[in-house]
């Protein structure tokens, strides 16, 4: 407990509840409060850092990494450069073309298709379509591949994870397996070396319309923390979100609490909330807001990363089309006057089977 709140005598009562409000993960004025999520973290990497005290020198001496492992942000003037390494409960995440040679050639296609651009604006859009196919594209079981591929590695021993393990690969059938941590980085890490343009990568949670209590939703529902980019194109800020929708960029206009906007068939509108701030349209580039003070953990949650699935326990992707953490069987779609019916099949996280059937007016259906 924060030495503020530990000096309090201990008394049930008002000062109880005091005490777990203040620590809770929350949206204050629409900036994301992460409560005591950030001490989960500290703790866990400092044991890691203790038992592989190399893999602290690595962190700490790169300043985008160290950067990002303190305030899990990089801001438009952090460079991603070779050697960029994080660390998650999971992997021991490390970018490096000059060790990795797939990752060299990524970069060198993505040069290509810079150069046969019209405009920054289409290069970047080209090159987050990439990197999204890159680790696995926006469909369901992304993060069942991601859990199996991090077990295959470490079953062989691999105690550090290039981005080109995580990247599709024809050869072996392997369609890519990378979580919204891995899309941000890697699309930043592209921008950077090709100086297409400004790219900030960004860390927070991405909720329903409304939701201000991140810990009760995060507990409930199994999902609310998320990476994405903002680019920076003829001085406007705009946010791409690599893992859920890379062929679409928000402007400022769109407003600074930028949206997941979602479908009259499936999900509400989602609202990007980054650590200490908005969205980032508008305030990303000034300091965030010191938060750190109540930084102790959420009652029953374990480490959590930023990979779509709160505490990590998530085995598929959120699918925007029916609004849940599925794992989509068949799709039917019968035409009808005006409307679409789907009908599909899911087993949920908790492993049960269900049916489900939605109709919708059929140009705002989002098929898979």
């Amino acid at each position: 407990i924060p030495p503020h709140l530990a000096a309090m005598d201990g008394r049930r009562g008002s000062n109880f509840a005091l005490r777990r409000d203040q620590l809770e993960s929350k949206i204050v004025d629409d900036k994301y409060v992460p409560g005591k999520m950030n001490l989960i973290r500290d703790k866990a990497a400092n044991r890691l850092f203790a038992q592989r005290p190399t893999l602290r020198d690595m962190v700490m001496n790169d300043d985008a990494s160290r950067k990002w492992h303190e305030q899990k942000l990089l801001d438009f003037d952090d460079r991603i450069d070779d050697g960029f390494c994080a660390r998650y409960s999971k992997e021991f995440l490390v970018l490096d073309a000059r060790k990795d040679l797939r990752l060299h050639e990524f970069v060198d296609k993505q040069r290509v298709i810079f150069q046969a651009s019209p405009d920054v604006q289409s290069a970047a859009l080209k090159i987050a379509m990439e990197v999204s196919e890159a680790l696995g594209g926006v469909r369901p079981g992304v993060a069942r591949d991601f859990n199996e591929c991090i077990e295959e590695l470490q079953s062989r021993g691999k105690t550090m994870t290039y981005i080109s393990d995580l990247t599709r690969d024809d050869e072996v059938g392997f369609r890519g397996a990378g979580m919204c941590r891995h899309r941000s980085l890697l699309y930043k890490y592209v921008l950077d070396q090709l100086e297409v343009c400004p790219c900030a990568a960004v860390s927070g949670v991405v909720l329903p319309e409304g939701v201000t209590n991140v810990a009760q939703f995060r507990k409930e529902n199994g999902y609310g923390d998320h990476c994405w980019n903002v680019v920076r194109i003829k001085g406007q800020n705009r946010l791409i979100d690599v893992m859920n929708s890379p062929g679409e960029l928000q402007a400022a206009s769109d407003g600074e609490t930028a949206k997941l906007k979602g479908s009259e068939c499936a999900m509400p509108a989602h609202e990007y909330h980054r650590l200490g701030g908005r969205a980032g349209l508008i305030s990303l580039g000034n300091v965030p807001e010191d938060n750190s003070e109540d930084n102790s953990s959420e009652e029953g949650l374990s480490e959590a990363d930023f990979d779509c699935g709160g505490d990590g326990g998530g085995q598929d992707v959120y699918c925007r089309t029916f609004g849940t953490w599925c794992s989509v069987d068949k799709v039917y779609q019968a035409e009808k006057p005006g409307l679409i019916t789907v009908e599909f099949e899911i087993w949920d996280l908790g492993g049960a089977k269900g049916r489900k059937t939605l109709r919708a007016d059929s140009k705002n259906l989002r098929t898979l």
